[in-house]
């Protein structure tokens, strides 16, 4: 009979993918639906009466494991011992550096308490050409952080690299630019190679030829992953503040030159969100997510870009409450998502900013992208002129609305 085992193995207090690592070999075969991950013993048919262990998942969190008939006390105690030993008994303070890249260059460093510090690459890394166009190149930085440690190798790796993925999605957010890592699914692109042959053959040869190749996408900043502790900065320029209200409606969507700055209340921000319930915090982080991934695919799809600046404000916004009855004809009456999405971002900016005119007109064009009835101008071949520049005018305004939003949010 099936029972519940959701206080014993500690579902509600352990990461969902750190708990994945702990299953046996034998039990790794499993099936994925909406809110349930099922496992079964390898090699044995996926029957309800052949399930090993079943996890009930909310938001990405554990509520719920149940023991199936195909799981032996024997493995469950060996499955308890190791969320014992690698997730719950932590083993001090851990520390991790990666990297990320900014559509602007980072020249200085700034500390955040005792969680993280963002630092200029050391000065022989590689760096964007300068036949790249400002605007166009990504910069790398460090970003070294803290974890709670773990005896296993794998757990720390796997804590070191989702902690770098969220804070690229704070800084996506509540940062000018864009910022994004490499992420862990390896990518590979045709590219231009660097030119093999020196001036003189180039100069004197008789036909012009590209040198191309298929290549993966990588980068390496030389000790990356564990490291022992923070890197001193005091040899580096701190990173300079700008005023906030100027930052998020003038700086965030330029293209600066000057290096990186950051907004006078960034440190509160992040103060905010760090004391956030867990739930309104993974909120947060999809909204990050969202407002990231519109930046990174925006030259392969303009369209797609625009759905998830909308996406962006759609994960925060609060649950639809129960609908009113018409007492006549005993309809509901329910806000369509239109008025409900321009609402909730005129109760972040208020009525005297500008922006609220436009919300109705942005969510429609996402509505008519979103269901396939069209798309935008800018990703049409040989797309351009008036239609395409009013688009993008279109684009960059609700870009500075959503980001405004976010922050904004995080002070409701």
């Amino acid at each position: 009979m099936p029972r519940d085992v959701t206080d014993y193995l500690r579902g509600p207090e352990v990461d969902l993918s750190e708990m994945i690592w702990q299953m046996p070999p034998a039990y790794h075969q499993r099936r994925e639906e909406d809110n349930t991950i099922t496992f079964f013993r390898s090699g044995q048919p996926k029957g309800e009466e052949n399930f090993a262990l079943r996890l009930t998942i909310k938001n990405g969190h554990i509520t719920k494991v149940i023991q199936g008939p195909a799981l032996s006390d024997e493995d469950l105690e060996q499955i308890h011992n190791k969320i014992e030993q690698n997730l719950l008994q932590l083993t001090g303070d851990h520390f991790h550096r990666g990297v990320l890249f900014s559509s602007t260059p980072i020249q200085g460093s700034w500390r955040y308490k005792d969680k993280f510090q963002i630092l200029p690459p050391p000065p022989e890394s590689p760096m964007p050409g300068p036949g790249h166009d400002f605007g166009f190149a990504r910069y790398p930085f460090v970003l070294e952080l803290k974890y709670s440690g773990s005896a296993n190798f794998k757990i720390n790796m796997m804590r070191g690299t989702k902690t770098t993925e969220e804070l690229s999605y704070l800084f996506s957010s509540l940062l000018e630019g864009s910022i994004y890592g490499l992420g862990q699914r390896p990518r590979s692109h045709w590219v231009l190679l660097p030119e093999r042959r020196s001036f003189w053959q180039r100069l004197f040869a008789k036909t012009r030829r590209w040198d191309v190749g298929f290549c993966n996408e990588f980068y390496t900043l030389g000790d990356m992953g564990k490291i022992h502790k923070f890197s001193s900065n005091d040899h580096l320029p701190p990173l300079p503040f700008e005023e906030s209200k100027k930052y998020y409606l003038e700086r965030c969507d330029s293209l600066n030159s000057d290096g990186l700055k950051l907004p006078e209340n960034f440190e509160e921000s992040l103060d905010r969100f760090f004391s956030l319930p867990i739930e309104k915090r993974e909120s947060y982080l999809r909204a990050g997510y969202y407002f990231q991934r519109s930046s990174m695919i925006f030259d392969y799809s303009s369209s797609i870009s625009y759905i998830a600046l909308i996406q962006a404000v759609e994960a925060i916004m609060p649950s639809i409450s129960s609908s009113e009855v018409c007492e006549t004809c005993k309809s509901t009456l329910r806000k369509g998502p239109t008025s409900l999405f321009a609402e909730f971002l005129e109760s972040l900016l208020g009525n005297s900013s500008d922006a609220h005119r436009h919300l109705k007109v942005f969510y429609s064009v996402r509505s008519a992208l979103s269901h396939g009835g069209k798309i935008l101008h800018l990703d049409r071949v040989g797309g351009g002129g008036v239609l395409s520049m009013g688009e993008l005018a279109r684009f960059i305004n609700l870009r500075r609305i959503v980001r405004l939003a976010l922050v904004k949010w995080l002070y409701e």
